[in-house]
């Protein structure tokens, strides 16, 4: 296949990297933002998952993104628990 070709196929990892970023963004929002962050981070590891098995099936040429994304997903979910028990702690 042409780049040209798997480049319209990468958008799955290019998803999970803008749902990672923005669910980075909104975890460091006080008060409200680890409510909103909570399901593009899920929905940011899923689909970099998603990517990277993609590529190595070879449907999508670059996997690069895709992880990123889920590592971003993963560092969401990270702050929003460690807000959620330094919230908690007595």
């Amino acid at each position: 296949m042409t780049e040209e070709h798997h480049a319209q196929r990468d958008g799955v990892g290019i998803a999970a990297f803008l749902l990672g970023l923005l669910a980075v963004v909104c975890a460091l929002v006080p008060v409200i933002g680890e409510v909103i962050a909570l399901v593009p981070s899920v929905a940011a590891i899923g689909l970099g998952i998603l990517g990277v098995r993609r590529h190595e099936q070879g449907h999508a040429a670059k996997a690069g993104l895709a992880v990123a994304g889920a590592l971003c997903g993963g560092l969401a979910l990270a702050i929003i628990g460690l807000i959620f028990a330094m919230s908690h702690m007595p």
